[in-house]
């Protein structure tokens, strides 16, 4: 949000980082500082530059890749166990396989007769 608007050429203000990037000025301050220690941004000539370090590089240093697989595989395991409590659910709850009759309300009764009472009544209802 912040390294984009960082050029090598003439320096960018704090204040006008903030405002481009919709942000606080004390929250654009903190960014630039923290990218500063890692090298992404500098001072220079009353506002930030870029720095001399490579992004990817610092973001390897910094381990988040190791981070962003952490939180891939974590959620890859929190979506199967919600398909597991889903196929469950469904199971218990759901309609009975063997039960071939169809009792879906038809399309054709919505259109004529309008949504039943209870969706009406619903806060977000149509």
């Amino acid at each position: 949000m912040v390294y984009p608007l960082l050029s090598t050429g003439e320096p960018v203000r704090a204040t006008d980082v903030a405002l481009l990037a919709g942000i606080s000025e004390t929250a654009a301050k903190t960014a630039l500082l923290r990218m500063g220690e890692h090298g992404l941004a500098e001072r220079r000539g009353g506002g930030w530059g870029r720095g001399p370090a490579d992004p990817y590089d610092v973001a390897e240093q910094l381990g988040v890749y190791e981070r962003i697989d952490e939180i891939r595989e974590r959620y890859r395991k929190e979506r199967d166990l919600w398909r597991e409590k889903l196929t469950e659910m469904a199971a218990r709850f759901g309609p009975d396989p063997e039960d071939e009759d169809d009792r879906s309300f038809p399309v054709e009764v919505w259109a004529v007769l309008g949504p039943p009472e209870l969706l009406l009544a619903q806060p977000r209802g149509p």
